[in-house]
């Protein structure tokens, strides 16, 4: 480097040093073992932050388990009829439940079936007619009565979102019921109108794959849908709050439709917040205009999100500690119990700042 100076030569080679290091970063951020270093990184100080300054966790929000006890006492789950969903309703709604939220598809209409008891002192074909149980017809009744109950869904997303699963498939049948089913969505505004354009970075599904039946979308609250997208190591960090369907097939008019995650359209319900009101700010926020908090007050809140709609999930710590949960059997024997001895104001659930109530025996 014939006429630079020592000083200067040090000082390119400072810079070139730095460039290279910047660029072989930049390209290592491409490769799988960055990618892991990275969501280790993101687990470790989340971890620290539970030991250092442990975050509150709502005390009414309690999760109901179908949980290995419960299958003992109440059988093979593929034995379960929907009268017994009908019943937890029931429970929910006597104790006061501000919402619940089914992580469970109701996507096809259930068999009418006849139990042996029923039967054994019928006279008649009139009275066999009479003991077939349609038990749709008695979870939706709950439903209706109790005003408060949210269905899940599931749709089939792109290959490309599929995070390396195998990717999901539904047969002809299925698929036009869920078309079908999905109409009804959005005829009763659960799905949000957009344009195309303006929303085509979020998660995208070509269609549907699980929506409720219409007996139960129109005695419902409301329906989200029930999904998750794993990082690249198996862990789930990232929550989406919508997804983009198109709806109907063909259709050239340039819109879509947003339909949002269960935990969305719960919260949009119980802070007061249309879903036609939300707005959408891909790579910035989610934002839940004038919405009612539990102090009396109004004001927006904003959902950092991606670009495709994610938001960080704020873990809170194990899930097993950090919520209430209680087995589904216990709460069915529990308020047997309180019935028969007459004390059903024993079965009473924990008021929320609302003014309503969620899960606590």
């Amino acid at each position: 480097m014939a006429g630079i100076s020592e000083d200067k030569q040090h000082k390119l080679v400072e810079i070139a040093t730095a460039l290279a290091v910047s660029l072989a970063f930049y390209l290592l951020s491409f490769t799988s073992p960055y990618e892991r270093l990275e969501l280790l990184s993101l687990d470790a100080l989340f971890n620290l932050r539970h030991i250092r300054q442990p975050i509150s966790v709502n005390p009414d929000v309690a999760t109901i388990d179908i949980d290995d006890g419960t299958l003992a006492e109440e059988g093979r789950w593929q034995d379960w009829t929907r009268d017994k969903h009908a019943e937890m309703v029931d429970i929910v709604r006597r104790g006061g439940g501000a919402m619940l939220g089914f992580d469970i598809y109701f996507s096809e209409e259930s068999e009418q079936l006849i139990r042996r008891e029923a039967i054994e002192h019928v006279q008649s074909v009139e009275e066999v007619l009479a003991a077939f149980h349609n038990y749709d017809d008695e979870l939706a009744e709950s439903a209706k009565k109790a005003g408060n109950v949210f269905w899940s869904s599931t749709f089939i997303l792109d290959e490309s979102e599929q995070q390396g699963d195998k990717p999901e498939t539904a047969d002809a049948e299925s698929s036009a019921r869920a078309w079908d089913n999905l109409g009804l969505l959005v005829e009763k505004k659960l799905a949000i109108r957009a344009e195309k354009t303006a929303v085509d970075s979020i998660l995208r599904a070509p269609s549907p794959q699980a929506i409720p039946i219409p007996l139960l979308i129109e005695a419902g609250r409301g329906v989200g849908f029930a999904q998750i997208r794993r990082e690249a190591d198996g862990v789930v960090r990232k929550y989406p709050t919508l997804i983009s369907c198109d709806y109907p097939q063909g259709d050239d008019s340039g819109q879509t439709y947003m339909i949002p995650s269960m935990g969305l359209s719960m919260a949009c319900d119980y802070l007061q917040v249309p879903l036609e009101n939300l707005k959408l700010h891909p790579g910035e926020y989610l934002e839940l205009p004038n919405a009612f908090m539990p102090d009396g007050s109004t004001r927006d809140l904003r959902i950092p999100i991606n670009e495709k709609g994610e938001m960080l999930i704020n873990w809170a710590g194990d899930y097993g500690d950090a919520f209430k949960h209680f087995p589904y059997s216990s709460l069915i024997r529990v308020a047997y119990a309180a019935t028969r001895s007459d004390q059903v104001d024993r079965c009473r659930l924990r008021a929320s700042s609302h003014g309503k109530q969620v899960a606590e025996w």
